[in-house]
């Protein structure tokens, strides 16, 4: 069902395509990532890509391995892009029988640097030599935190979400969070390979350590997950960061905990000394119903309390713990008992916060954040959430929402499209990228972000890639020298820029270059396509010197005497020497062939200062309408009959006919005047008028037909038509009547004497 579904999305979206472009437009995208399938969770149970295990420098790693007994020459190493390979030191070592399961523990060095490493364990089982790769896996600290700077997003399902999550991810790497957890529904289903191609080419791009959480999406059936566990993981499982606590539970295909899973966390929760815990499954506990109706703290003491709020307002719980309540109220006094800060969970496309407040006034925070799936509602925005926690068990509150909105005022997550079904659109409210290319080989790199939303961002991370064939002290900085930390390899230096605010609807950027660049950028324009009330343009800029900065883009309609700035620019084709957007102009198609012309300017500014730029000016088609006209009308009629005229008018041409009126003139022995006002004709389109009208007095009657239009020539035709007297009607005579009168009876006895004849030989014959 669901590949017929996206066979049927795709098949209508080409269709759309074609019968929307007036010419050929260039679509520039940019696919996002795919990666091999690989079955990360099948060998390797501890930690994994979706389990980062957090370990503070000079301090053991735990790695869990599914292996027989004979196993041994235990070695691992982990591997930063940045900071090179480091060799762990083996310590111990045991078997688990029962579960086939190895424990291991290895030492870290105490020069490694703090960040996320991927993970390379080497082991001899059998005398054969075995190796297994486990990226974004370990989480290196230097000390435990005691303020976490937290992003929440989920529900992507790929690969038709694929552009919105590698959106997200992208967002992420620049935004630089502490880490991330995903809540679930990764894949569309989990029989499809594509869906996983795409899911891990784009997640494996994120920089930061994230925490999965299994949705109903990632089930063969009920809580059966079993292709999920291969490839990410466990459905439960608990994290401890310091004094923080993260506990991930499974809500199945249906959408609720069972008791085992509810008892597990509780046993954890009864022996932690955390002091701020965090619960994050998929399916929310409250439901989206509350959304707007509720925009205060609820005042709960404990599970009773809640009971009767939910008693009172049965809605206001999610329809599928409406079916378990038993573990609803489980789950409600687990969050009381324990004093759980955050409960976080997605599912429902759309963003919701619920505070509870319980009888020591300790806060509980329900949160539901915008998804990044493709299946939202109309308008509604994809986005995440940026949390500040502390870990004596506070949250910043201000980070519950985005800037502007409010605790209780939706949408209220940080978006990163502007809304579905909105025009224009695009996905990507933060627009970076790094010009000419971030890729060691290049004198001189640019970055530059531009911030179109009203949040501040704070510590974002910027990393120039240069070659290490030339000192840095040949390298100078524009606008100015950022504070930086330099990381060495023995191909590359690799330059982080420390403490970088970006600010509200802002631009920042920085080139470091060792060259100069006195060439200007290069520019194209592509041709026009029509979206409904929008005309669509790809415009490029290239520069392979330092980078195309900044392209302006204006329009005009008019032959160049008033120029206008576009509704909206989108970045299609970041981090390449060539910056493309596409154009958003409002201008339907109709309109562009009413103005008859289009021009389109461009200009491009390099990171160094030098400019460039293009006119373009794109004709419409000539397109002319052809109005036929036809008129039927009898050529006589009777006195005091009426005579029927029929006006049958047709455009035949290719363009459409604009303020077109009928005028019809009588005049003869009946005198009258009408006129039909028809308004527009498109091409193929006809209309037919008809007018009746009678005489008292014979005589011949001529009717004149003009038809007038803004854009036609006019047409003319005459008909007429004769009004007569009735024909005289002849009396009948009686003579003929009584002749044809005998002649019917002379028939009648002829025939009765003949068959009279005829049964009476018949007879005699017998």
């Amino acid at each position: 069902m669901c590949s017929k579904r996206l066979l049927a999305i795709l098949l209508v979206f080409i269709i759309a395509i074609a019968i929307l472009t007036i010419q050929t437009i260039e679509v520039v995208t940019v696919p996002p990532p795919k990666a091999r399938v690989v079955k990360y969770a099948e060998i390797i149970k501890y930690p994994l890509l979706s389990t980062p295990e957090p370990v503070l420098i000079g301090d053991s790693l735990k790695v869990i391995v599914k292996a027989s007994k004979d196993c041994k020459d235990w070695k691992a190493t982990i591997i930063n892009k940045y900071y090179g390979d480091y060799n762990l030191e083996f310590l111990s070592s045991t078997y688990d029988e029962v579960k086939g399961l190895w424990t291991l523990y290895f030492k870290l060095p105490d020069n490694v640097r703090r960040g996320l490493y991927d993970l390379r364990l080497e082991f001899s089982e059998k005398d054969q030599k075995k190796s297994y790769y486990e990226p974004h896996s370990v989480w290196i600290l230097d000390k435990w935190p005691k303020k976490l700077r937290v992003i929440v997003f989920g529900d992507t399902k790929t690969p038709t979400g694929a552009p919105y999550f590698y959106e997200a991810i992208r967002t992420i790497n620049l935004l630089n969070p502490d880490f991330a957890i995903f809540l679930g529904d990764l894949v569309e289903r989990p029989i499809f390979a594509s869906a996983w191609k795409y899911f891990l080419g784009i997640y494996l791009q994120l920089e930061r350590p994230c925490y999965i959480v299994i949705g109903n999406h990632e089930y063969e059936h009920d809580f059966t997950a079993s292709i999920y566990e291969k490839i990410i993981g466990p459905q439960n499982y608990t994290i401890r960061i310091g004094d923080f606590l993260l506990i991930v539970l499974p809500t199945g295909s249906e959408g609720w905990i069972p008791m085992k899973y509810l008892k597990w966390a509780e046993n954890i929760l009864a022996h932690t000394n955390a002091t701020f815990k965090i619960l994050a499954f998929h399916h929310p506990l409250f439901s989206p119903y509350m959304k707007g109706k509720v925009n205060y703290v609820l005042k709960l003491k404990d599970v009773n309390d809640f009971k009767k709020f939910i008693e009172e307002h049965p809605n206001y719980l999610y329809p599928s713990w409406n079916q378990h309540k038993e573990e609803a109220f489980y789950l409600f006094d687990l969050i009381i008992k324990y004093d759980v800060r955050l409960i976080l969970y997605e599912h429902i496309h759309t963003d919701l916060n619920v505070i509870v407040e319980d009888s020591l006034g300790k806060k509980h925070y329900f949160i539901c954040p915008a998804a990044v799936a493709y299946d939202v509602r109309l308008h509604d925005i994809r986005g995440f959430k940026y949390l500040v926690i502390y870990s004596n068990g506070t949250i910043d509150e201000s980070t519950l929402y985005y800037n502007g909105t409010g605790l209780f005022t939706y949408p209220n997550s940080i978006p990163i499209d502007l809304g579905e079904g909105n025009e224009p659109y695009k996905i990507g409210t933060i627009e970076y990228y790094y010009a000419p290319a971030n890729d060691g080989k290049h004198y001189a790199v640019s970055f530059r972000a531009k911030n179109d939303l009203n949040q501040y961002f704070y510590n974002i991370s910027i990393v120039f890639k240069l070659p290490i064939d030339k000192p840095l002290s040949a390298y100078k900085w524009y606008p100015y020298k950022p504070k930086i930390k330099v990381i060495r390899t023995k191909d590359y230096y690799y330059v982080f820029l420390k403490n970088i605010t970006l600010p509200a609807k802002s631009v920042i950027k920085f080139t470091v270059a060792s060259i100069d660049d006195k060439t200007p950028p290069i520019i194209s324009i592509s041709n026009i396509s029509f979206l409904d009330k929008w005309c669509l343009v790809n415009v490029s800029a290239t520069d392979s010197g330092w980078g195309v900065d900044n392209v302006t883009v204006l329009y005009s309609i008019d032959g160049g005497k008033t120029w206008k700035s576009p509704a909206l620019l989108d970045l299609v084709d970041p981090d390449l020497a060539t910056i493309t957007y596409t154009v958003w102009i409002p201008l339907s198609k109709g309109q562009f062939e009413n103005v008859g012309e289009l021009i389109i300017k461009v200009i491009a500014k390099d990171f160094k200062g030098n400019t460039a730029s293009l006119m373009k000016k794109f004709k419409a088609g000539v397109r002319i309408p052809k109005l036929v006209l036809n008129v039927t009308l009898t050529p006589s009629v009777e006195v005091n009959k009426y005579a029927n005229m029929s006006i049958l008018l047709e455009n035949k041409g290719n363009g459409t006919a604009y303020g077109i009126n009928i005028l019809v003139k009588v005049k003869g022995v009946v005198t009258l005047t009408k006129s039909f006002y028809i308004g527009i004709l498109s091409p193929g389109e006809k209309v037919v008028k008809t007018i009746s009208f009678t005489s008292k007095t014979e005589g011949k009657c001529e009717i004149n037909i003009t038809v007038t239009s803004v854009n036609c020539k006019p047409l003319v035709t005459s008909v007429s038509t004769q009004f007569i007297k009735p024909p005289v009607k002849t009396q009948p005579s009686y003579l003929s009547i009584f002749n044809v009168a005998i002649i019917t009876v002379v028939i009648i006895v002829v025939l009765i004497v003949t068959i009279w004849l005829v049964l009476r030989k018949r007879k005699s014959s017998h």
